[in-house]
């Protein structure tokens, strides 16, 4: 199973909510995409980059499409 997400639009809650998500859900998630939509006009957009190019121990690296 794949997660796929986009909108994240520097909304640092928002994504460590849907990685919590992740780790929780009964069927392995073997991939995490990310669509777009990374940043916004916010602090908080700096705090997404860091964590989505140096994800926690455990966490999935994130592909990101760029383009």
């Amino acid at each position: 199973m794949w997660a796929i997400l986009s909108g994240i639009e520097g909304n640092i809650a928002a994504y460590e909510a849907v990685l919590t998500d992740i780790k929780r859900q009964r069927v392995l998630v073997e991939a995490l995409y990310i669509l777009g939509d990374i940043i916004a006009a916010n602090p908080d957009s700096k705090k997404v980059i860091k964590q989505i190019q140096n994800p926690l121990p455990k966490e999935l690296e994130p592909q990101v499409c760029m383009g």
